[in-house]
């Protein structure tokens, strides 16, 4: 978990690590989930292309189904996913949904959750780290 940690904070810059500490949870999980988003493209892919565009088009679930669908379209591009083992695709499914699940993305059940960034958290992300959350952007 603590590499993991270093691996996200290691996208940050600046004001965004210097504010980590001030910051409420839920402000904290969605500049972590921004970091994650970074550092890992097919997470970034996944917020952007599925839970982003199914809050758009008002499609409230982000299931298995959304996500087996996502993989098999990226596989196209990325051999690599091709060759996972099925153990280790589903322990992949598994992180990621926990992930948008402890940012308050998604509900337990996969109901996607409109986010609206608090004004801190407006101001230390980039604009195009705004896709990667299930919100409209004026």
């Amino acid at each position: 978990m603590v590499r993991e940690t270093i691996k996200r904070l290691s996208v940050l810059v600046g004001d965004q690590l210097r504010a980590l500490p001030e910051l409420t949870a839920a402000e904290r999980a969605h500049v972590m989930w921004a970091a994650a988003c970074r550092r890992y493209a097919l997470i970034g892919e996944f917020a952007e292309e599925v839970l982003r565009e199914r809050f758009l088009t008002l499609t409230p679930i982000v299931d298995r189904e959304a996500y087996d669908t996502f993989i098999r379209n990226k596989a196209i591009w990325h051999e690599e996913l091709d060759a996972l083992s099925p153990s280790t695709a589903e322990k992949l499914r598994q992180k990621l949904f926990k992930m948008m699940t402890d940012a308050a993305l998604l509900s337990p059940e996969g109901v996607i959750e409109p986010v609206i960034l608090s004004p801190t958290v407006s101001t230390l992300l980039t604009p195009d780290d705004f896709r990667f959350f299930p919100m409209r952007v004026i």
